[in-house]
């Protein structure tokens, strides 16, 4: 945003920014967390992120999230992943934290989300069952009509195989894994989802935390 990583926007006056929110909500639960940035901006994570044993940071230029994704999960010997993009905002992490504790994660899951009328074709909208499974994703359809959609996602190295570096997201892997009769899981979260890749939505999230202060 203006040369600015929106994952550094602060989030309310004590200016706290997207990722560091995310992190000291759930960081505790990980055993390790990898950060992928491009080198531009290193520096300026590097700021207010401090690296350790847990969370590392790995400089790399990608032409696509599935590729940094990818490039991540190489350098990590874990089997299962848990992710989170750096620019969104969570108004509540109180399911999101039962799940990680109580749920099976080498399962594919997606955290989803009620879309408000904003957030149309804007977002991957989810078809979700009476058994909480997903059974379609339309990812930025104006004329979708599904009344979910995902903003955080778990999977395997297994999972990983379905896709190629090329693709511009995970939400497209998951599309494969329906399509080979894999089960995704949907897990549904209360609370307001922003998505603050955009000037509008930022400031559209920050309206709502004055309005909760």
């Amino acid at each position: 945003m203006r040369g600015l990583p929106k994952f550094l926007l602060p989030t309310h006056a004590s200016n706290t920014s997207l990722l560091e929110r995310h992190l000291n909500f759930l960081g505790e639960l990980f055993d390790e967390i990898l950060i992928g940035i491009n080198p531009d901006f290193s520096h300026l994570l590097k700021s207010v992120v401090d690296e350790s044993l847990k969370l590392k940071i790995f400089e790399m230029r990608t032409q696509t999230m599935m590729e940094t994704v990818a490039k991540l999960c190489e350098k990590s010997i874990s089997e299962s992943f848990f992710l989170i993009m750096p620019d969104t905002f969570f108004s509540n992490y109180i399911e999101i934290l039962d799940f990680l504790n109580n749920e099976n994660h080498n399962d594919a899951n997606l955290l989803c989300w009620e879309l408000q009328p904003f957030q149309k074709g804007k977002l991957g909208q989810v078809l979700i069952n009476d058994n909480n499974s997903i059974t379609d994703i339309k990812d930025k359809n104006l004329e979708c009509t599904y009344e979910y959609f995902w903003g955080a996602a778990c999977f395997s190295k297994d999972n990983l195989r379905m896709v190629d570096d090329s693709e511009a997201h995970v939400g497209f892997m998951y599309e494969k894994l329906l399509a080979g009769n894999i089960e995704v899981g949907a897990i549904k979260i209360q609370g307001s989802y922003y998505d603050c890749g955009t000037q509008g939505e930022y400031i559209r999230m920050l309206k709502q935390l004055d309005d909760t202060i």
